[in-house]
């Protein structure tokens, strides 16, 4: 009897332990997403994963070459304190070259593009002079 007391302290103790540790990273990201909202729109750039590209493959591309990215839905946000401007054609780059999930599977070649930029030109550009 006093072994099963002394198992439901432990496990409950454990319990509230994992608890703790949950609430603190999700704590951690809500933080994180907060200052990354706080910047200018000119410090930031936003990308929208496609379907069949896990958003966790890019975000771990970016983070690792020491990007502040938060997912919010389907779209990333990554902070450029540099400026936007300075830091897109790196940022393009990277996700460009991230896998298409946390295997390693190469992603299909695409042209990452960031909604300030608008459509792209070309020969079904809709817009008129």
């Amino acid at each position: 009897m006093q072994f099963a007391i002394a198992l439901v302290v432990v496990l409950a103790f454990l319990a509230a332990l994992v608890i703790v540790a949950l609430l603190s990273v999700l704590r951690g990201r809500e933080r994180r997403a907060q200052e990354i909202a706080r910047l200018d729109d000119d410090q930031t750039l936003s990308y929208t994963v496609p379907v069949g590209q896990d958003p966790a493959a890019v975000l771990a591309t970016l983070r690792s070459e020491g990007y502040e990215a938060v997912l919010q839905g389907s779209e990333i946000t990554v902070a450029c304190p540099a400026g936007a401007d300075r830091e897109r054609a790196r940022v393009r780059a990277l996700i460009t070259n991230a896998p298409l999930d946390m295997e390693g599977d190469p992603s299909p070649t695409q042209d990452v593009q960031f909604p300030d930029e608008g459509p792209p030109d070309g020969p079904d550009d809709q817009r008129r002079p």
